[in-house]
């Protein structure tokens, strides 16, 4: 069929990972894991061959079955056991590690979006141990609740969970802060590379969830739900003496580009700027792509991940 979008003849092909794990780990897992960029953040391939292997001989190919979910809960355990002694025996670097490695094999297992109780103690498991390690960590990470002073009664959360991370400087200097805005798939859990950066070069970093995601406490079903988020999280931003309000600048990863963007627009007195990394906006969010984005390069389907997140487009578009 013809298509605006470039992908010519590939448009109406899917990709042989899809319906495949074993395709999806050889062909595009590993290579990530043995880097640990996305969606490896703080992993190590040697943790997940055997979850890989037991799945291929289980016969689960989709990420969304609570038995997949499963199968990485004893592989998680048996690291954050590890990481309990190292802590225990005073090896706090190995502990971090442990813990943190730990948290990507749960991250992993709730991937890539919550749909089920599974997914979601996974999810729990992974906040609390990518927690435990980054407190062992050269730039400790604070949990806090941002009060959302701007949320829609009945329909908005009270409060957006972030984590704040900071470097070690005076009390008396204000920091600039990066705003880290994550994506449909990547949580604030995923954050300690770019944590680690930005306070070795003297940035704080706060890191959240988009609507529909994590723990992000927007209505998903609102459109304009983003923008009295941010909104609050400026206003927080205002109030903290730890911070410079006036050197603000928003950092959005793959759909939490868009984001940023949009808050740049929004916010523009209270921003310097945005970075927008893997930006999607405009035409992603039509029909005619979400019919057949299923079979692309996404690990596994994408449109119940997306649509969820984005929920007023199950209402326009009928998915």
């Amino acid at each position: 069929m013809a298509s605006a979008f470039h992908l010519s003849d590939r448009f109406d092909k899917t990709l042989p990972h899809h319906g495949s794990i074993s395709t999806l780990w050889n062909n595009m897992w590993r290579p990530a894991a043995s880097k640990g960029v996305h969606p490896f953040a703080d992993a190590r391939v040697e943790d997940f061959e055997p979850i890989f292997v037991e799945l291929e001989k289980k016969g689960i190919n989709d990420g969304y079955l609570e038995e997949y979910t499963e199968t990485f809960q004893p592989y998680g355990a048996a690291l954050v056991k590890q990481a309990e002694n190292a802590e225990k025996a005073g090896d706090t670097k190995i502990a971090e590690d442990l813990y943190l490695r730990a948290a990507a094999v749960y991250r992993i297992g709730r991937f890539p979006y919550i749909i089920n109780e599974k997914q979601q103690k996974s999810w729990e498991r992974q906040k609390k141990y990518y927690v435990k390690g980054s407190s062992l960590g050269q730039f400790p990470i604070l949990e806090v609740d941002i009060p959302h002073v701007h949320a829609l009664a009945g329909r908005d959360g009270s409060a957006i969970p972030a984590y704040l991370c900071l470097p070690k400087v005076q009390a008396s200097v204000r920091l600039p802060l990066l705003l880290m805005i994550n994506g449909l798939d990547g949580y604030r859990t995923e954050s300690s590379a770019w944590t680690k950066f930005a306070c070795c070069h003297g940035w704080a970093l706060l890191s959240l969830e988009i609507p529909g995601t994590g723990d992000c406490p927007a209505a998903a079903d609102d459109p304009l739900s983003p923008d009295r988020l941010f909104r609050s999280v400026l206003d927080w931003v205002k109030l903290d003496d730890r911070i410079d309000e006036n050197n603000v600048v928003a950092w959005g990863r793959s759909t939490g580009a868009y984001y940023a963007l949009r808050l740049a627009h929004v916010n523009a007195q209270q921003v310097k700027g945005a970075v927008v990394q893997g930006l999607g906006c405009h035409r992603v969010f039509e029909e005619e792509w979400l019919r057949h984005v299923d079979q692309f390069e996404y690990s596994f389907k994408y449109v119940p991940l997306a649509v969820p997140a984005h929920d007023s487009l199950s209402s326009d578009k009928g998915f």
